[in-house]
């Protein structure tokens, strides 16, 4: 931190990456985006990839090291990737097969919406997987915390003598965004009928605060949804889902000055 503004390099926008300029207590709102991945031979969802996307009050400022400050982005995402070689990059990932055997590298990825939308934009066919979206709770959640772990973990991750390599089932896009999601927890849990303690109600749910919360880590996409749930993140899916990613490609594409799409014509 510097003069009040928080600092981190490689932030991507316009497939180009810039110092970020960040304002501490400009989050106003986090979505946790989640993709199923389906087993095309049994049409089973198998897993899937979750990322957070955070919306500012104030705008992050881009800066050029010889042009100085070049944009201001309000709507950014964080993810981490396994990174594949160049000569497979077009081949299906596959979660359970190199996913586990190949011990492809992570990379932490803060980039604006928009270049998140350029890894998607084939998702604007008709009959493509949903990119869900689920809005998180600041009952649940202290906002701040959640992307300043991000960016000191990112930071960290860099600098470690031996990086873990990906793993679908032990180091993944799941347990590395948990590292916000564990420090940004206010520490409430839901509380079960018979519970007769102080209660803290959100929306006709009970929650309450154990003297010493687990701070559990989850890797296994299919368990979030409930995980969060319970630690008061998501009132309900029906409550908290909004509209899917898909629908907004299109119209964040098209802002960008991008070709589109087949979908979106």
């Amino acid at each position: 931190m510097k003069r009040g503004k928080i600092y981190f390099a490689n932030f991507r926008h316009d497939n180009e990456f810039y110092l970020a300029e960040y304002t501490p207590g400009s989050v106003s709102r986090i979505l946790m985006m989640f993709e199923k991945f389906i087993e095309p031979l049994n049409n089973v969802v198998l897993t899937g990839h979750t990322h957070l996307r955070f919306l500012l009050k104030e705008p992050i400022r881009l800066y050029h090291p010889r042009k100085g400050m070049v944009a201001e982005v309000s709507d950014f995402n964080y993810a981490m990737f396994a990174v594949r070689p160049m000569s497979i990059k077009d081949q299906t990932f596959s979660p359970f097969g190199d996913g586990i055997k190949k011990n492809y590298a992570i990379t932490h990825n803060f980039m604006s919406t928009q270049d998140m939308a350029f890894e998607y934009e084939s998702y604007a066919m008709p009959d493509s997987t949903a990119v869900s979206q689920f809005e998180l709770e600041s009952f649940g959640l202290d906002f701040e915390k959640t992307l300043n772990a991000l960016i000191t973990f990112s930071h960290q991750s860099y600098h470690e003598k031996n990086l873990r390599p990906y793993h679908t089932l032990k180091n993944n896009c799941v347990s590395n965004m948990y590292v916000g999601i564990v420090n940004g927890d206010k520490g409430l849990r839901r509380a079960h009928d018979n519970y007769h303690g102080k209660i803290y109600e959100k929306d006709g749910e009970k929650f309450f605060s154990p003297r010493k919360p687990r701070k559990k880590f989850t890797k296994n996409p299919m368990w979030v949804l409930r995980d969060l749930a319970s630690r008061g993140m998501i009132m309900s899916r029906t409550k908290n889902q909004r509209e899917d990613f898909n629908s907004d490609l299109c119209t964040v594409l098209e802002n960008a000055n991008r070709a589109l799409p087949k979908g979106c014509q």
